[in-house]
């Protein structure tokens, strides 16, 4: 048995979206990164720390969380992912997963 990243494969290195999803399906980070929709919504609620724990997992102690969204820019970049502005929300936009929807259905809101 594996988990979820490690089934998805990529030679055993982690991307950031994997890393994302494991922390949203993993209850006891609720208080960092939640769901936010069960269309695939969800929200860092403490966008630092996720960066400081993506920072860990790829050993590189000096992740932020500018470093971080310039990982979250390359999606933006290459149609991974593309902003959506959405007036549900206190944020001015969210953004959705595009070439990765066959695997997941998956928003951020930051």
């Amino acid at each position: 048995m594996c988990g979820f990243a490690e089934c998805i494969g990529n030679n055993g290195q982690i991307q950031l979206w994997q890393f994302l999803l494991e922390l949203l399906t993993d209850h006891q980070y609720s208080e960092i990164i939640e769901w936010m929709t069960l269309d695939g919504e969800f929200k860092l609620n403490s966008a630092e720390t996720v960066a400081q724990m993506w920072g860990q997992r790829k050993n590189k102690p000096t992740m932020n969380y500018e470093k971080l969204s310039r990982a979250l820019r390359y999606y933006y970049d290459n149609d991974m992912i593309t902003k959506v502005c959405n007036h549900l929300y206190p944020v001015p936009c969210v953004h959705t997963y595009t070439r990765l929807g066959a695997i997941f259905d998956v928003t951020i809101i930051d």
